[in-house]
């Protein structure tokens, strides 16, 4: 992606607005990116809306961007979940782009995105969440909460799991 002075890398940071937690979760990829990468400038970054973070929303959404670039070479897409992430596959495959020339996040690690891991796409990831572990947190700190009257935690890491084509397979949603 960086290697070559010829490529031209952009952001697509497939987003809601409406929501104030997925625009977080965007701002997230954003500082990460802009620490981590060559991609320091606001230009290097394209918001799109969404609307809702559904695949039927996010699909033309993301098509519109990469069909409005023609001179980007190489797409990386940050996804508020996984139709998002796979909304960028969906395009980038649509459009003719290369699976060496893109990477998109998903985040969730639900169906979706273990369907497009077990095809061998090596051009997506997704975080793995554990929404019953994130449920069961919040129900033993509400519960501690009304029991003794523990004070509520401000901010609580839960965590989640990189899920790639190396090891979708023992994610703990896999059906295969």
């Amino acid at each position: 992606f960086f290697d070559d002075a010829k490529n031209v890398v952009k952001v697509m940071n497939l987003t809601s607005t409406k929501l104030s937690a997925l625009m977080e979760r965007t701002e997230g990829y954003t500082e990460a990116l802009k620490k981590n990468t060559p991609l320091t400038q606001d230009s290097d970054y394209i918001l799109v809306d969404t609307k809702d973070g559904m695949l039927n929303n996010a699909l033309p959404a993301c098509n519109a961007v990469v069909s409005a670039n023609p001179k980007v070479t190489h797409w990386i897409a940050t996804g508020i979940n996984d139709d998002c992430g796979i909304a960028a596959v969906r395009t980038c495959e649509e459009l003719g782009i290369a699976a060496t020339n893109y990477i998109s996040c998903g985040l969730g690690g639900y169906d979706l995105a273990l369907e497009e891991l077990a095809k061998g796409n090596a051009s997506f990831i997704t975080i793995g969440l554990r929404p019953d572990i994130e449920g069961y947190t919040a129900g033993e700190e509400m519960y501690k909460f009304l029991k003794d009257g523990t004070a509520l935690q401000e901010y609580i890491k839960v965590g989640g799991t990189m899920v790639n084509v190396d090891n979708y397979k023992e994610s703990p949603f896999w059906k295969g």
